[in-house]
């Protein structure tokens, strides 16, 4: 075999041997992606009047690794997330108003590489508030000559409340 033969051959050898541990390399680094969630944005109606300490959702994220689930710290002012299932707890007590959506960010670590989804919270209205009279307090005359019918005072009354829930009817009690 002459030299240039053998020059050839070793090329040859080399260049097997090197994609071989190009593949072999790239099939170990396959494994490190990171998780990845079953959505990028998640949008959760809650209602403001929902337990404290009772479950909102679940999230859920895929890797070939153990997935360890976080929150970030808006997340974590009103709600906590179990480690392990992605479970989403209530920790404190909503009023929608007060704040009416939540946004924040919710982490899947396969302890080498981490990825995150956003969480919308549209907080849901509840009839919690009692509608309060403005301008109070409230005088009116009536005079004998007044015809049936005739306005003699005007009220209001606003709600904090949203929709159905905000809707204020007024009725006259006998005295």
């Amino acid at each position: 075999m002459s030299s240039q033969d053998l020059i050839y051959h070793l090329v040859s050898w080399m260049m097997v041997a090197y994609i071989s541990i190009s593949l072999l390399s790239s099939s170990c680094t396959a494994q490190n992606l990171a998780p990845v969630f079953s959505n990028h944005i998640y949008i959760i109606p809650v209602q403001e009047d929902h337990p404290v300490s009772t479950d909102v959702y679940t999230v859920e994220a895929t890797d070939s690794s153990t997935i360890t689930y976080s929150l970030d710290i808006l997340g974590s002012a009103y709600f906590s997330i179990e480690a392990t299932s992605g479970v989403i707890t209530l920790t404190r007590a909503l009023d929608r108003e007060l704040v009416n959506r939540l946004e924040f960010n919710v982490f899947a670590d396969d302890s080498l590489l981490q990825s995150s989804a956003v969480i919308l919270i549209i907080v849901g209205d509840s009839n919690d508030n009692a509608p309060q009279f403005t301008n109070t307090p409230y005088r009116g005359d009536v005079m004998e000559s007044t015809a049936t019918g005739e306005s003699v005072l005007q009220v209001s009354a606003e709600d904090d409340d949203a929709c159905q829930n905000s809707q204020i009817l007024f009725s006259l009690a006998s005295v």
